[in-house]
């Protein structure tokens, strides 16, 4: 595999993240070579980030939204192979997946629940046009 086809496959991962991402929240992705013996095996990560206005802070109101944004990531990582296998994978595994979440209260501001993800995947690349 040449390092200018891996280029282009990260590219084309950034840009398939960034249009996912775009109505949803912030986001980034990166693309990695696994191995030179491995040429077609690439390490695909995303990034998933949202923010929730809270109207209220009890208990049990941060709690359901904490679950919502957990739901909202956990399902943009399953969707995220389907993308991926749209456009440059052959295959697609998610290997690793973390999220977390952060309440901020500010003083004469809105309390907000930012909810925050990364996704690991495997992929095999599709063979190029004309290989």
């Amino acid at each position: 595999m040449s390092v200018t086809r891996f280029a282009k496959s990260a590219l084309v991962t950034t840009c398939a993240a960034a249009l996912l991402l775009g109505s949803v929240g912030t986001g980034s992705a990166t693309a990695r070579l696994m191995s030179p013996y491995q040429a077609n095996t690439v390490n695909v990560s995303i990034s998933f980030n949202s923010q929730s206005p809270l109207t209220e802070t009890s208990e049990k109101a941060i709690a359901a939204i904490q679950k919502m944004g957990r739901k909202l990531i956990y399902k943009m990582a399953r969707e995220e192979c389907e993308t991926l296998q749209s456009t440059i994978a052959e295959t697609c595994t998610l290997t690793n997946l973390n999220v977390s979440s952060q309440l901020r209260q500010q003083h004469n501001r809105p309390n907000s629940l930012y909810i925050n993800g990364s996704a690991q995947f495997s992929i095999t690349l599709k063979p190029e046009d004309g290989e």
